[in-house]
């Protein structure tokens, strides 16, 4: 394994590299879930969903940017 790939690993093996994987798959999530029709991806969202379930499951919360408003 290249030290690139070791590095990359070891990163998404992190709190931080999964937090990141977390809000991909968030995102993502969100945007397939957007289409409608023969061209949504139905499969892909549900791989997506499982993954973030059960591998990097935070809270929508910290995975959302924040709604508060500042004067």
């Amino acid at each position: 394994m290249a030290i690139e790939t070791e590095d990359a690993v070891r990163f998404l093996s992190s709190t931080r590299g999964k937090l990141m994987m977390a809000r991909a798959l968030h995102y993502g999530i969100k945007e397939l879930s957007k289409v409608e029709g023969v061209h949504r991806e139905s499969g892909d969202i549900a791989d997506m969903q499982y993954l973030k379930d059960e591998l990097f499951n935070f809270p929508v919360e910290i995975l959302e940017p924040s709604k508060i408003e500042v004067n």
